[in-house]
């Protein structure tokens, strides 16, 4: 496992800082050797999108903190520990502050959010984010990682039902490593009335559409919700398929983490 030295990076960025593009040369640059033919434009794009720090004075008073902190220290002392309980794959690790003038992330996320591929992790961190929240954050995507290395052989390549379903072992996961309301993003603290409309949503929305790729528009908005889709219908749905499954088979976190999404979702549990 290599966590990325971002504090370098962000120290520099840091002295540079009133340069145009600052964040794009000092930062982006250097993160996009970690990627195959990725053009660095797109790839800050992509970043900002999923909670990287923008380029203003109050993103700037965070980061002079954020980098005299000792979060690096604890969150590879939090990986190590993980890694070696599941046996899971390395990964390059990349810790980045957050944008604090991104209010619903702020608000929903409590200033955390991750992005994760098959050999690359992305935490986005605020500095006043407790421990517990870094940790279920971190649980959360590594999940990930681990299924996209150990069941597909590209990112590109799941469907709306790999996707739901990577949500929600996810997210059981998070409860399962600490307890059951343990998570870092009150959207996804589920209410029981929720959990009841999941059956509907999955039967009206979801479930005719399973097979759809994750580059398709609806599939994100499946996921995320917009328009008559309600916000988060993949996650919660995803959640309430998991959750229902781990009730009747009682699955320990290492087997949670290697079933294929087909054995979960051809169950007919909803």
């Amino acid at each position: 496992m290599a966590i990325v030295d971002t504090k370098a990076l962000l120290a520099e960025y840091m002295r540079h800082r009133e340069e145009p593009a600052a964040q794009l040369e000092y930062v982006i640059q250097p993160i996009s050797a970690y990627f195959d033919d990725t053009d660095p434009i797109e790839l800050q794009w992509c970043l900002q999108s999923y909670g990287l720090f923008q380029e203003n004075e109050l993103n700037n008073n965070h980061i002079e903190q954020f980098v005299s902190s000792n979060i690096w220290d604890d969150i590879e002392t939090d990986f190590t520990v993980l890694q070696y309980n599941w046996q899971g794959p390395e990964v390059a690790l990349f810790l980045l502050p957050s944008d604090c003038n991104n209010q619903q992330l702020m608000d929903t996320f409590h200033g955390v959010s991750g992005l994760s591929y098959a050999d690359k992790l992305f935490l986005f961190i605020h500095k006043d984010s407790s421990h517990q929240q870094i940790q279920a954050l971190l649980t959360h995507e590594y999940s990930h990682v681990y299924r996209l290395k150990r069941l597909y052989k590209r990112d590109d390549q799941l469907t709306l039902g790999d996707s739901i379903i990577l949500e929600g072992i996810a997210e059981k996961i998070v409860r399962l490593n600490a307890d059951e309301d343990s998570t870092y993003n009150t959207a996804l603290k589920y209410s029981d009335d929720q959990l009841s409309n999941a059956q509907l949503l999955w039967q009206q929305v979801v479930k005719k559409n399973l097979n759809l790729p994750n580059h398709h528009p609806f599939h994100d908005r499946i996921m995320y919700g917009g328009g008559e889709i309600p916000h988060s219908t993949g996650y919660l749905v995803g959640y309430a398929l998991v959750n229902r499954w781990c009730q009747l088979h009682q699955p320990t976190i290492i087997d949670l983490l290697n079933i294929p999404a087909n054995h979960i979702l051809t169950e007919n549990i909803l």
